[in-house]
Protein backbone atom coordinates (compact mmCIF):
# COMPACT_ATOMS: atom_id res chain seq x y z
CA UNK A 1 0.00 0.00 0.00
CA UNK A 2 2.98 2.15 0.71
CA UNK A 3 4.21 1.89 -2.86
CA UNK A 4 0.72 2.72 -4.21
CA UNK A 5 0.30 5.86 -2.21
CA UNK A 6 3.70 7.14 -2.81
CA UNK A 7 3.70 6.76 -6.03
CA UNK A 8 0.21 8.29 -6.87
CA UNK A 9 1.35 11.57 -4.90
CA UNK A 10 4.64 11.94 -7.55
CA UNK A 11 2.37 10.49 -10.73
CA UNK A 12 0.09 13.53 -9.82
CA UNK A 13 2.90 16.23 -9.90
CA UNK A 14 4.35 14.51 -13.24
CA UNK A 15 7.27 13.24 -12.38
CA UNK A 16 8.20 9.56 -11.50
CA UNK A 17 8.40 8.22 -7.73
CA UNK A 18 10.94 6.24 -6.35
CA UNK A 19 9.27 2.90 -6.76
CA UNK A 20 8.33 3.44 -10.28
CA UNK A 21 10.98 0.50 -10.93
CA UNK A 22 10.57 -2.95 -9.76
CA UNK A 23 14.47 -2.69 -9.00
CA UNK A 24 13.37 -0.37 -6.11
CA UNK A 25 10.63 -2.01 -4.59
CA UNK A 26 12.38 -5.03 -4.56
CA UNK A 27 15.75 -3.45 -2.44
CA UNK A 28 13.39 -1.76 -0.17
CA UNK A 29 11.10 -5.14 0.30
CA UNK A 30 14.66 -6.59 1.36
CA UNK A 31 15.82 -4.13 3.82
CA UNK A 32 12.60 -3.64 5.43
CA UNK A 33 12.62 -7.27 6.14
CA UNK A 34 16.00 -7.01 7.60
CA UNK A 35 15.44 -4.42 9.64
CA UNK A 36 12.63 -5.78 10.88
CA UNK A 37 14.29 -8.68 11.74
CA UNK A 38 16.09 -5.95 13.93
CA UNK A 39 13.37 -4.42 15.15
CA UNK A 40 14.19 -1.13 13.38
CA UNK A 41 11.16 -1.03 10.89
CA UNK A 42 7.83 0.95 11.88
CA UNK A 43 4.84 0.92 9.65
CA UNK A 44 2.69 3.24 10.69
CA UNK A 45 -0.94 3.85 8.49
CA UNK A 46 -3.82 6.51 8.52
CA UNK A 47 -7.17 4.94 7.92
CA UNK A 48 -10.38 6.74 6.56
CA UNK A 49 -13.58 4.12 6.68
CA UNK A 50 -11.20 1.52 6.78
CA UNK A 51 -9.11 2.50 3.76
CA UNK A 52 -5.44 3.57 4.02
CA UNK A 53 -5.21 6.61 2.75
CA UNK A 54 -1.55 7.84 4.58
CA UNK A 55 1.52 5.76 5.10
CA UNK A 56 4.59 6.16 6.81
CA UNK A 57 7.68 3.52 6.57
CA UNK A 58 9.98 4.69 9.61
CA UNK A 59 13.18 3.06 11.02
CA UNK A 60 13.95 3.78 14.20
CA UNK A 61 17.41 3.21 15.80
CA UNK A 62 20.15 4.48 18.69
CA UNK A 63 16.87 6.99 20.21
CA UNK A 64 16.38 8.48 16.85
CA UNK A 65 13.33 8.08 14.49
CA UNK A 66 14.51 8.09 10.52
CA UNK A 67 11.65 9.19 8.38
CA UNK A 68 12.27 7.20 5.21
CA UNK A 69 9.32 7.11 3.01
CA UNK A 70 5.42 7.91 2.83
CA UNK A 71 2.81 8.00 1.04
CA UNK A 72 -0.69 9.55 0.86
CA UNK A 73 -3.78 9.43 -1.11
CA UNK A 74 -4.14 12.82 -3.35
CA UNK A 75 -7.74 12.70 -2.99
CA UNK A 76 -7.42 13.37 0.60
CA UNK A 77 -4.72 16.15 0.60
CA UNK A 78 -7.32 18.54 1.67
CA UNK A 79 -7.37 16.89 4.79
CA UNK A 80 -3.69 16.65 5.05
CA UNK A 81 -3.90 13.57 5.71
CA UNK A 82 0.23 12.63 5.39
CA UNK A 83 0.69 15.85 7.55
CA UNK A 84 -1.98 14.22 10.19
CA UNK A 85 -0.26 10.70 10.18
CA UNK A 86 3.34 12.53 10.46
CA UNK A 87 1.41 13.88 13.89
CA UNK A 88 0.92 10.92 15.26
CA UNK A 89 4.12 9.33 14.72
CA UNK A 90 5.72 12.41 16.09
CA UNK A 91 3.65 11.24 18.86
CA UNK A 92 4.59 8.05 19.24
CA UNK A 93 8.06 9.46 19.15
CA UNK A 94 7.41 11.18 22.75
CA UNK A 95 5.89 8.60 23.93
CA UNK A 96 8.42 6.47 23.32
CA UNK A 97 11.32 8.81 24.68
CA UNK A 98 12.58 9.13 21.39
CA UNK A 99 15.23 12.17 21.15
CA UNK A 100 14.36 13.30 17.30
CA UNK A 101 12.93 12.47 14.36
CA UNK A 102 14.89 13.02 11.07
CA UNK A 103 13.26 13.79 7.89
CA UNK A 104 16.31 12.21 5.49
CA UNK A 105 17.43 13.56 2.47
CA UNK A 106 14.91 15.89 0.50
CA UNK A 107 13.55 19.47 0.75
CA UNK A 108 10.37 19.04 0.77
CA UNK A 109 8.21 21.88 1.82
CA UNK A 110 6.58 19.89 4.71
CA UNK A 111 9.28 19.29 6.11
CA UNK A 112 9.67 22.74 6.89
CA UNK A 113 6.59 23.02 8.31
CA UNK A 114 7.37 21.19 10.82
CA UNK A 115 11.15 22.20 11.69
CA UNK A 116 13.63 24.65 10.29
CA UNK A 117 16.85 22.50 11.50
CA UNK A 118 18.43 20.66 8.48
CA UNK A 119 21.47 18.78 7.53
CA UNK A 120 23.38 19.14 4.56
CA UNK A 121 23.98 15.51 2.28
CA UNK A 122 26.81 15.31 0.18
CA UNK A 123 26.78 12.44 -2.61
CA UNK A 124 30.61 11.01 -3.55
CA UNK A 125 31.22 9.42 -6.52
CA UNK A 126 34.52 7.88 -6.96
CA UNK A 127 35.18 7.67 -10.97
CA UNK A 128 38.38 5.39 -12.33
CA UNK A 129 41.11 6.78 -15.33
CA UNK A 130 39.13 4.79 -18.04
CA UNK A 131 37.02 7.68 -20.96
CA UNK A 132 33.63 5.97 -20.77
CA UNK A 133 33.75 6.52 -16.61
CA UNK A 134 34.77 10.08 -16.92
CA UNK A 135 32.46 10.55 -19.30
CA UNK A 136 29.40 8.82 -17.54
CA UNK A 137 30.67 11.02 -14.46
CA UNK A 138 30.42 14.54 -16.55
CA UNK A 139 26.78 13.39 -18.15
CA UNK A 140 25.53 12.77 -14.35
CA UNK A 141 26.67 15.72 -13.17
CA UNK A 142 25.67 17.91 -16.11
CA UNK A 143 21.91 16.43 -16.55
CA UNK A 144 22.03 17.51 -12.26
CA UNK A 145 22.55 21.03 -13.13
CA UNK A 146 20.34 21.36 -15.92
CA UNK A 147 17.63 19.35 -13.67
CA UNK A 148 18.39 22.19 -10.64
CA UNK A 149 17.95 24.85 -13.04
CA UNK A 150 15.11 23.66 -15.14
CA UNK A 151 13.19 23.44 -11.99
CA UNK A 152 14.48 26.80 -10.64
CA UNK A 153 14.02 28.80 -13.98
CA UNK A 154 10.75 27.51 -15.61
CA UNK A 155 7.32 28.89 -14.05
CA UNK A 156 5.78 26.03 -14.67
CA UNK A 157 6.34 23.55 -11.99
CA UNK A 158 4.84 20.32 -13.98
CA UNK A 159 6.54 21.54 -17.18
CA UNK A 160 9.51 21.67 -14.91
CA UNK A 161 9.65 18.55 -13.52
CA UNK A 162 8.07 16.90 -17.17
CA UNK A 163 11.40 18.46 -18.68
CA UNK A 164 13.56 17.21 -15.80
CA UNK A 165 12.18 13.64 -16.22
CA UNK A 166 13.23 13.58 -19.94
CA UNK A 167 16.19 14.42 -19.31
CA UNK A 168 16.76 11.60 -17.09
CA UNK A 169 15.53 9.57 -19.36
CA UNK A 170 17.95 10.98 -22.32
CA UNK A 171 20.83 10.18 -20.26
CA UNK A 172 19.30 7.10 -19.63
CA UNK A 173 19.56 8.17 -15.59
CA UNK A 174 15.93 7.47 -15.01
Amino acid sequence: MLFSLHQKRWTLRGETGVFDKQEMRSIVLQTAKLFAEKNWARLYFLTVNNRIVAAEYALEYGGRMYGHLCGFDPGFSKYSVGNLLLWKVLDDCVEKGISEFDFMQGNEAYKFDWTNKYRRSMNVRFVNDRFSSKLMSLIVDATGMLEFYTQKILPNKVFAASASAVLRKVFCLA
